[in-house]
């Protein structure tokens, strides 16, 4: 089922904007990793959005750095009791396991607007 009001197009990200400003939101889950040239796609993507227009780029984090980097945030888990020091020491022993790696992916999502004209 597909709303009125909504569009959905795919293309290659590399090849250049889809329709320069004319998408009210633009979104890539999962994709920026994958490309030759982060950069580029996401001047792309930019170049897409309508004046006030909305970007969204998710993309995993494979690292547990909720947990374990910086150590402020690790000690200030620690310290409110919200997370013992031997649950983080359990995880981290988990992520040291190149087998379970799958198991610890976490996305970023960074979002933005362009300027209203």
């Amino acid at each position: 089922m597909q709303a009125a009001n909504l569009e959905l197009r795919r293309g290659d990200i590399l090849d250049g904007p889809v329709a320069p400003g004319g998408f009210d939101l633009v979104t890539a889950r999962a994709v920026l990793h994958h490309v030759a040239d982060a950069d580029a796609a996401i001047a792309n993507l930019v170049s897409s959005m309508r004046p006030g227009g909305a970007i969204v780029l998710v993309g995993p984090d494979f690292l547990p750095v909720s947990v374990s980097e910086p150590a402020e945030v690790r000690d200030r888990l620690a310290a409110s009791g919200a997370l013992e020091e031997s649950s983080i020491e359990a995880f981290l022993a988990h992520c040291a396991d190149p087998a379970w790696w799958t198991q610890t992916i976490a996305f970023t999502v960074t979002h933005g607007r362009t300027p209203s004209t």
